[in-house]
């Protein structure tokens, strides 16, 4: 396959509100906005040494200037080490199909692309667009990835010929329209779009001839959906079917993984990176979301930081023809195993969403957004319930003392021995993840729920309990393992009577016990 003359980043910082500490940087208060977003692209640049930063659109009022605020931070710096070449500024734009309230802000997004070209232009004389990449999230068809490389084409970059009075053409009134295009990286996040990622990235590269693709799987949203084993096995049968689109179009496609600090999110993290890394080996960009930046003192992350991108500088080619080959050879099972999973999963979480939003709405804000309403839906014969987003509702479990990484666990009994050897070839860190979760498990306070309908059924909290039965059969250690376990059993059983009680010091303890964990959610 041809080579591609660009550094492709190994590591992207994410905008994600998964911190509980404070930024170092930060003074006089807890959440980033406007300003500190910017300065925090170049920290992350500067002091970790990350290759890109996402700059995130949706939902949120994003800094149209922030790259010409970026330059005047440190001129020098970036006169060094050039952004759109040695450092990446990539947007998420808001999806016009789905959030329609934004639908204006994705055309103002995509015209800041070729002002920032003149920003850079001009004070360094340089001849490299700082932004050229976009985030599409909420992919689910080829239709949506052309409509955003088309949008800009047609109506940003194809401006310049536009006549105005004589023959006086509109660049020559605000000069030439650069770069001509953007790389659109299709962000998918649900299994249906994962599933079909061939139809749709292939249906693109059939009718837009690229030198290499990016593409961005998610690993939050799904176990949000899905559950923990769903989430996991979806991102092996991601990259096999990137691997073999990459064969047939002979183009280079380099895999995004997002995840975040949980096991139940990813579980990257600077204290499992080595397991993290052998969990999505294949893919060519991981995540670094802001509780692995700001929860882990500042060398562990620079550290981590460098591991990933040596280790994701290596061939993977053997690696993803044997993975490829084998989903594709049990691609039936799969499906099997994953209707079972799913199926368990989301019946349990029906059960438990009254509980989880009336906790997640203790979990302290860490950035500026705008209001994001999702519908967590379900199939009409189960009904449908709302739930908070991702981070919310993972430190809503953990600090109930219920890790969500167990919920649906049960449903590994339902499977046949072809299936679950599939789970466990595929999902080849389960042990590691579900051990983390085991010593944030507090069972005096799922004793503690009993009796409190208002809250939560007693079924819903036996269906956990049979899910913890599971782990223990599959040899996990449920409980406290040392001083600092005992420590958050004993803060989030403190988090629990308070909540109960409606005392207001419960967001207190709450957020101690995910200073204790490192994580918020």
């Amino acid at each position: 396959m041809p080579q591609v003359d660009r550094k492709i980043p190994a590591t992207m910082s994410t905008q994600h509100p998964d911190n509980v500490f404070t930024p170092p940087w930060l003074r006089g208060t807890d959440i980033l906005d406007g300003d500190d977003e910017v300065y925090e692209a170049y920290y992350v640049f500067r002091k970790l040494n990350v290759d890109e930063q996402m700059w995130d659109w949706e939902g949120k009022d994003a800094d149209i200037h922030v790259v010409r605020k970026l330059l005047l931070i440190d001129r020098d710096f970036f006169a060094e080490n050039r952004l759109g070449e040695e450092f990446f500024l990539t947007y998420r734009l808001p999806n016009p199909f789905v959030e329609t309230i934004e639908r204006k802000s994705f055309i103002e997004c995509l015209e800041t692309i070729p002002r920032f070209y003149d920003y850079v232009n001009t004070i360094y004389k340089m001849d490299i667009p700082p932004v050229f990449e976009v985030i599409l999230p909420l992919t689910t068809s080829c239709k949506d990835i052309l409509t955003v490389y088309e949008a800009y084409r047609r109506l940003i970059a194809s401006r310049d010929s536009i006549k105005l009075l004589d023959d006086t053409l509109l660049s020559d009134i605000i000069g030439s329209t650069k770069p001509e295009a953007v790389e659109v990286i299709p962000l998918l996040e649900d299994m249906g779009s994962i599933l079909r990622l061939d139809s749709i990235v292939g249906e693109y590269l059939a009718k837009v001839k690229h030198r290499y693709l990016r593409v961005f799987i998610a690993r939050s949203d799904p176990a949000l959906n899905y559950g923990l084993i769903p989430a996991t096995i979806l991102t092996k049968v991601a990259l096999a079917k990137i691997y073999r689109l990459s064969e047939k179009y002979s183009v280079e496609i380099y895999p995004i993984i997002g995840g975040g600090s949980p096991p139940f999110r990813g579980y990257i993290s600077p204290q499992n990176i080595e397991n993290a890394l052998e969990e999505y080996r294949g893919y060519k960009t991981v995540t670094v979301q802001s509780s692995f930046k700001y929860d882990n003192p500042i060398n562990i992350v620079a550290e981590a930081v460098e591991r990933i991108g040596t280790a994701l500088r290596r061939d993977e080619s053997s690696y993803l023809e044997d993975l490829t080959d084998y989903v594709e050879a049990n691609m039936d099972a799969i499906l099997s195993a994953l209707g079972k999973l799913i199926g368990r999963y989301q019946r349990e979480v029906v059960e438990l969403a009254k509980l989880v939003n009336e906790v997640a709405s203790l979990v302290p804000a860490r950035r500026a957004r705008r209001l994001h309403i999702g519908l967590y839906g379900y199939s009409r014969s189960v009904g449908s319930v709302k739930l908070p987003r991702a981070i919310p509702y993972v430190s809503a479990l953990y600090s109930l003392g219920m890790p969500p990484e167990f919920i649906g666990l049960s449903s590994l009994t339902e499977l046949n021995e072809r299936e679950w050897c599939i789970v466990r070839d595929l999902y080849v860190k389960i042990g590691v993840d579900l051990s983390y979760a085991a010593r944030h498990l507090n069972m005096e306070n799922i004793e503690l729920l009993r009796g409190h309908s208002g809250y939560v059924s007693n079924h819903a909290l036996d269906m956990y309990m049979e899910d913890l039965s599971e782990a223990e059969a599959l040899g996990i250690k449920l409980g406290a393992r040392s001083l600092e376990d005992k420590l958050y059993s004993n803060t989030v059983n403190s988090f629990l009577a308070a909540f109960l009680l409606g005392r207001k010091d419960a967001e207190d303890y709450l957020i101690k016990a995910a200073m204790i964990r490192r994580f918020l959610g």
